[in-house]
């Protein structure tokens, strides 16, 4: 979201740039009214670290043109899929912004560090900053919420998801006991 004031009265519309590689995606929304700047984007999604890029805010005016001061910092997410399961299930997880120079093997961690989440882990990060991999949660897996972070060699580069596995299903026989036959 941007928001500002200070641009002409007679400014109706504005548009978003950002300095190096464009990281706004069309279709942004910008307006003006009474010198008021609203406007939102969606960061594209080929985005990647370690980028950080200055966004402008021009009116319709030559002289309405504005620098945001802070810069907007990519930052690396995952999604894992399913969130949520028991032991033996198996989760895979794919994500965006990690920076392409860490391309390869990736490792995941996870908080808190015991009991093991994680059996037969694969984790790997593209030459375009897009990572994906899987684990099956581990039998020494106990019920609660883990977070799991995917990173690179490069410090910082990582993202994090929560994940959270289940109680295991419980069963009674009744009786606990029988006759052969019975």
């Amino acid at each position: 979201t941007v928001t500002g004031s200070g641009f002409s009265p007679s400014d109706t519309t504005c548009s978003l740039t950002n300095t190096g590689i464009n990281i706004i995606t069309p279709g942004y929304t910008c307006t003006v009214s009474a010198g008021q700047v609203t406007g939102s984007f969606t960061v594209l999604s080929t985005a990647t670290r370690p980028t950080a890029e200055f966004v402008t805010v021009k009116g319709t005016q030559a002289s309405d043109s504005y620098g945001i001061p802070t810069p907007l910092v990519i930052v690396a997410r995952i999604t894992l899929n399913p969130s949520s399961g028991n032991i033996g299930t198996l989760v895979t997880f794919s994500g965006v912004g990690f920076d392409p120079a860490d391309a390869g093997a990736c490792l995941l961690s996870q908080v808190p560090v015991a009991p093991v989440l994680f059996a037969g882990v694969s984790c790997t990060i593209s030459a375009s900053g897009s990572v994906s991999g899987q684990f099956t949660v581990a039998p020494t897996a106990t019920p609660g919420g883990y977070t799991v972070t995917a990173y690179g060699p490069t410090p910082g580069d990582s993202a994090s998801a929560l994940f959270s596995v289940g109680s295991p299903p419980t069963l009674t026989l009744n009786p606990a006991f029988g006759s052969p036959g019975q």
